[in-house]
């Protein structure tokens, strides 16, 4: 009767000693409070590697306690490898109620992933995922990898993962409560759309600015921001999710082609912007070879593996982070104003980046700011070297001002010459056939100037000299046909270089603003125009006005202008203008700039016999 006893309880304690063997291969079970949000689960894991790949999941289940290796530290990082890892952790909820959790592997470009589910009473659930798989097979559709378990009551769940990939071999495990995570996946989503908003904007923006200046670097600075958004976006795992949901291959060949683009068109890029090509041969050389081996990668990643690719990758982006860093240094030693701009974006980027490759290749820990550091850097990278090509922007605008300035100057003293020499002429026909041809010239090469501009004045907002070069001849054979006459009035405003070397171009503009208004504030016909003629010159067309009323006009505008105190700048001063006026109607023979040239003639008539006054031209005296 011992003996039966004796017998019962082996086969009894037996099964029960092999499933104790088996649970305990993970270590102690993680106790999971209701009260816990969120739970690391790294410290709790026990690994295996699978040099070969070969072991199965019952084969796993079997493995003695001492071949597994707990791990202690806060993350899993074992760098890029051939082999296939396994982990294994238990689970145990002491609460009266089941509980729902969630646990995420947030490393998006896993390729391989299988979990098994063992509950207590020994029943297995098997889940696949990883990137080499449609986005839509997933559990949880959601850029990382989350998997819904249910926790029973003080029944332990064991959990055994294996994970084979071609990237770095990081397992990011959490455990989640549902509505903890959901609430911290949105905050999530909230920062990765900000930070994307704020490159696609940024791209946008200089894409705008390429197609207004034509400059390459500003389309080199497009692609580069593009080309970083595809490989940030490609390494969150958003564009698996949005974009190509079912294209798995392209999926890890679009972070390399997203990095190598990156660095290609930010090699062209920094060629241009500070200037290599004529200061430093020698480093555009090295910028053009690593643009070159850019391009190598990108062809070559379509028919190479994958890991192969992005080690040599991120090799390629390690020097090019280096070598940008001298170039920069020395071409800000140089003196170069744009280097020290983008010595300070790329500061930025190159801290990011290389925080990201040391990462990869398990040099330092994955934690929040280690895998975000890249973002940081870059969305600080992308609105600097943004500043820096807007102010490169207005320089070269600021210096292109200058020198039409100039160029405007320089035409004011050869008129000025011009004027000169018509003085001296002897005879009359031969001042005015001089002047017709040098008005002709000067509205030739003003009309080819001017070509592109608006019919609007933009600084004084009356009509400009190309809307009159159009309705003065409409309107010039309209009054031959109709037998109507024409008015037109030529306005200078007096001593105006004078002005402007006396209180500068500032008051000079505001000057041109008051004289504009003046003279528009005394047309009351809908028919009336006035013109911005040329620099401090004006014109009123009057169709259907004889010379009395033109006359009454004229005088009206120079009372209102000469009697208006000017103030600039807490200074009051007084301004005064010349009028030229002819009226009459014109001639079927006669040609409408013989007939402007009678008004501008008038003008200088004022001109010369005292200013601030309004002179009718007659035909019978010259």
């Amino acid at each position: 009767m011992k003996r039966f006893w004796f017998l019962l309880i082996v086969q009894i304690l037996l099964p029960a000693q092999s499933g104790f063997i088996r649970d305990a291969n993970a270590g102690n079970a993680l106790v999971i409070n209701r009260q816990a949000n969120t739970y690391n689960l790294a410290p709790h894991l026990s690994s295996l590697e699978d040099r070969q790949g070969t072991l199965t999941f019952d084969q796993i289940r079997h493995t003695a306690k001492n071949q597994w290796r707990p791990n202690s530290d806060a993350t899993v990082n074992f760098g890029y490898t051939d082999s296939a890892f396994w982990f294994t952790f238990e689970l145990i909820s002491p609460d009266v109620a089941s509980q729902n959790r969630v646990i995420e592997i947030a490393y998006p470009v896993l390729d391989h992933i299988d979990i098994y589910q063992v509950s207590a009473d020994g029943k297995t659930l098997h889940t696949q995922m990883g990137d080499k798989q449609p986005f839509y097979r997933r559990p949880i559709l959601h850029r990382n990898f989350m998997l819904p378990v249910t926790l029973v009551p003080n029944a332990p769940l064991k959990i055994f993962i294996r994970v084979k990939t071609s990237s770095s071999m990081q397992i990011p495990l959490s455990l989640w409560e549902e509505r903890d995570w959901m609430a911290t996946c949105l905050n999530e989503s909230l920062n990765l759309g900000l930070f994307f908003g704020i490159m696609i904007i940024m791209g946008l923006y200089n894409l705008f600015v390429f197609i207004s200046v034509r400059e390459i670097y500003y389309l080199f600075y497009v692609y580069f921001v593009f080309c970083m958004t595809l490989f940030l976006a490609s390494l969150k795992g958003l564009s698996f999710q949005y974009l190509w949901p079912q294209s798995v291959q392209w999926n890890d060949q679009s972070i390399i082609v997203g990095l190598a683009g990156a660095i290609l068109f930010c090699a062209l890029f920094m060629r241009d912007f500070i200037s290599l090509k004529q200061n430093r041969p020698l480093a555009s050389k090295f910028m053009l070879c690593l643009a070159a081996v850019c391009a190598i990668i990108i062809g070559s990643t379509f028919f190479l593996p994958y890991r192969l690719m992005i080690q040599w990758t991120i090799l390629t982006a390690m020097i090019a982070i280096a070598g940008a860093t001298i170039i920069a240094i020395i071409r800000w030693m140089d003196g170069d104003v744009s280097a020290r701009y983008f010595m300070l974006a790329w500061s930025a980027m190159m801290f990011g980046g290389i925080i990201l490759a040391a990462n990869k290749f398990d040099l330092i820990p994955r934690n929040l700011f280690t895998e975000n550091a890249t973002y940081y850097g870059m969305a600080f990278q992308v609105i600097l070297l943004s500043i820096a090509l807007a102010e490169r922007l207005n320089f070269e605008k600021q210096t292109t001002l200058a020198a039409q300035m100039e160029a405007y100057n320089q035409e004011r003293i050869a008129r000025k010459a011009r004027e000169n020499a018509y003085r001296i002429q002897k005879q009359a026909n031969e001042l005015l056939e001089q002047r017709v041809r040098e008005r002709t010239i000067d509205l030739q090469q003003a009309n080819a100037l001017l070509e592109a501009l608006s019919v609007t004045d933009g600084l004084t907002g009356i009509k400009n000299r190309r809307y009159f070069d159009e309705v003065y001849p409409r309107e010039f054979k309209r009054a031959i046909r109709d037998e109507t006459p024409l008015a037109i009035l030529m306005l200078d405003i007096d001593l105006f270089k004078k002005f402007n070397d006396t209180h500068g171009h500032l008051a000079g503009d505001e000057c041109l603003k008051m004289v504009a208004s003046k003279i528009e504030n005394e047309l009351h016909r809908v028919s009336d125009m006035a013109f911005r003629y040329g620099g401090e010159e004006f014109c009123v067309l009057l169709p259907n006005t004889q010379t009395q009323g033109a006359f009454i006009v004229a005088e009206r505008i120079r009372r209102q202008i000469g009697t208006a105190d000017f103030l600039f700048n807490d200074h009051k001063t007084s301004v005064t203008i010349s009028v030229g006026l002819t009226s009459r109607i014109p001639g079927k023979d006669q040609r409408p700039d013989e007939f402007l040239a009678c008004a501008d003639k008038a003008l200088y008539q004022s001109k010369r016999t005292g200013r601030n006054r309004v002179t009718v031209y007659n035909a019978d005296d010259n």
